[in-house]
């Protein structure tokens, strides 16, 4: 589904929750891995970074419309930390300003 990103929470290996999303019926491409974060409190994230990009949500699903840099800005502001793997390296990386560390 390109221009949409996925963002959601998984307990299980980053790789396993990837084949199962591509394996779904009705699935036209295979997921691309952007990007993953390590939360120490993983439904509260959750819920702050959804309720942080709400205006690109596609309603009902854990999909956004909006510019990688953009969520990786985000994801990484409400989790405190930076992303494991990025295919995007100049988001902003440790040090940039967000709105969301106020």
């Amino acid at each position: 589904m390109k221009g949409l990103l996925k963002i959601g929470l998984s307990t299980r290996p980053v790789k396993e929750r990837i084949a199962e999303l591509s394996s779904a019926t009705g699935v036209p491409t295979p997921f691309e891995l952007e990007a993953y974060f390590v939360s120490t409190d993983l439904e509260a994230h959750e819920q702050e970074i959804h309720a942080a990009l709400a205006e690109h949500r596609v309603k009902g699903k854990e999909f956004f419309d909006v510019p990688l840099p953009r969520a990786l800005r985000v994801v990484e502001s409400i989790c405190k930390r930076p992303a494991l793997s990025s295919r995007t390296q100049n988001y902003g990386g440790p040090g940039w300003k967000s709105e969301y560390d106020i």
